[in-house]
C-alpha cells in the first residue's frame, strides 16, 4: 500500500510541476 502511495503521491507531483511548466512556457509566448 505504501508503494502504491508513493507512486500516486510522484505522479500527482510530476502532472503538478508539468502543468505549471507548460502555464509558465504559454504565458512567456503570450507576453513577447
Amino acid at each position: 500500500f505504501n508503494k502504491l502511495w508513493a507512486d500516486l503521491e510522484e505522479a500527482g507531483l510530476a502532472v503538478k510541476k508539468e502543468s505549471s511548466t507548460s502555464r509558465l512556457a504559454r504565458s512567456q509566448c503570450g507576453g513577447e
